[in-house]
């Protein structure tokens, strides 16, 4: 799981998704990538399954991010990971580009529970 604030980490891990056996958290866009390339080639049977993905995260944003990843993922062949967008931005056009990259879903924050 990755994220840029660690706030929204904080949030995010105790009440969604409460008992994983994985959480990581980045700094900006390049270092997810770089994990998620990392632990391919380290841990190929211990893959990460599921990303938060904040879409504006310094130096590569989520959306770049995920271009990249999905890119990656095919040249691999590995493809059991979902990409959930998190973002401030509640436009439509937001949602529609967080498909055009290959992103799975799209969560609004900050997220009311």
């Amino acid at each position: 799981f990755f994220f840029n604030d660690t706030a929204t980490t904080e949030i995010y891990t105790e009440q969604i998704v409460g008992s994983v056996r994985c959480v990581q958290e980045t700094d900006n866009g390049q270092q997810a990538v770089d994990k998620i390339k990392q632990r391919y080639a380290s841990h190929r049977n211990y893959m990460y399954r599921l990303v938060f993905m904040d879409c504006e995260m310094p130096l590569k944003n989520g959306f770049e991010a995920t271009e990249e990843i999905r890119k990656f993922q095919k040249e691999s062949g590995f493809d059991d990971l979902k990409i959930v967008a998190c973002t401030a931005f509640i436009q439509e056009k937001y949602e529609l580009k967080c498909k055009e990259v290959g992103m799975n879903g799209f969560v609004t924050k900050p997220v009311d529970f």
